[in-house]
């Protein structure tokens, strides 16, 4: 049986995409990483993912060619959690508006408490590397043109407007609960954005505390059962 070949973009941390499939003979995942939290082998490969990277193609193509694109880019630029810090204001087809260094400055004058000062420098470098890793997402997409994709992110990412509005990208909209998958997991609404129409579930059940799952590594990976759940309806759509 030949395998299919599946790109995991992003899969650092748990190798969330890598783990949930390894026993499924259907497939070699090879997950592809930003860091160097796990050493290079044949199913993982440490390649710089951002789109100016000028030998991103040369290094992605040594690999075997991908049927599938599973990809998780960063999501920290593009989160609403810190607001009103966080950086983007408006992502509209026609202007992209984001808060500059005055914003911050004067913020920060006007924090008593320290922990709610913001480092405008380092607010800035989380954004150019969500724009950076997104755009490469979607470059490797559109140059190896697979089969099927599928790209994470919190349902309330401002990634999506990004996408829509400034990368002009369409897919579906694929919305899921991670408890309803798992206990082990808070309710995390996310949206799995696909060239083909996911059915996948939600929950009613109440959420886990962030403060209950320990560790960034495992807050920032995705329920096994929910993986093979995408995966199989891939196959089957």
């Amino acid at each position: 049986m030949t395998q299919k070949i599946i790109f995991a973009l992003f899969d650092d941390g748990k190798r969330s995409y890598f783990n949930a499939l390894i026993d499924n003979p259907k497939y070699k995942v090879i997950s592809i990483g930003i860091n160097r939290k796990h050493q290079e082998n044949d199913n993982y490969k440490i390649i710089d993912l951002r789109i100016s990277n000028d030998k991103l193609f040369e290094e992605l193509n040594k690999l075997p060619i991908p049927d599938i694109i599973l990809a998780s880019p960063p999501c920290e630029s593009w989160s609403q959690a810190d607001n009103p810090c966080n950086l983007w204001n408006k992502i509209s087809k026609d202007y992209v508006e984001i808060k500059n260094k005055d914003f911050f400055d004067d913020w920060n004058t006007k924090q008593t408490n320290h922990f709610r000062k913001r480092n405008f420098f380092k607010k800035e470098a989380k954004r150019i590397i969500g724009e950076d890793t997104i755009a490469a997402t979607l470059a490797i997409i559109e140059h190896y043109k697979p089969e099927a994709w599928v790209i994470e992110n919190p349902l309330t990412s401002k990634v999506w407007q990004w996408i829509e509005n400034h990368l002009n990208i369409k897919g579906f909209k694929n919305i899921a609960h991670y408890n309803a998958y798992s206990d082990s997991f808070t309710k995390k609404p996310t949206n799995f954005f696909s060239n083909k129409k996911l059915n996948l579930k939600k929950s009613t059940l109440k959420s886990k505390n962030w403060s209950e799952v320990c560790g960034y590594d495992t807050r920032s990976s995705i329920p096994t059962d929910l993986i093979k759940d995408i995966v199989k309806q891939l196959e089957e759509n």
